[in-house]
């Protein structure tokens, strides 16, 4: 098991034990309704961020 996958899992258990109900009002359920259906595109800072791992990986040699 990889550290991320442990670190996910922990996460899972941690969000489980603490589970909160949240209440949003009828604007902000539409608004989020409406972000899932329709999920904004990957911003620039996103994207350059990519590229930069992309970049990294391919000068570690035997890196995938």
């Amino acid at each position: 098991m990889s550290q991320l996958e442990a670190t996910d899992s922990e996460a899972r258990v941690e969000w489980l034990a603490h589970r909160e109900r949240i209440v949003l009002s009828d604007a902000d359920f539409e608004r989020v309704q409406k972000l899932l259906e329709n999920p904004p595109g990957p911003t620039l800072a996103l994207k350059a961020a990519v590229a930069r791992r992309n970049n990294r990986k391919n000068d570690v040699p035997g890196a995938r």
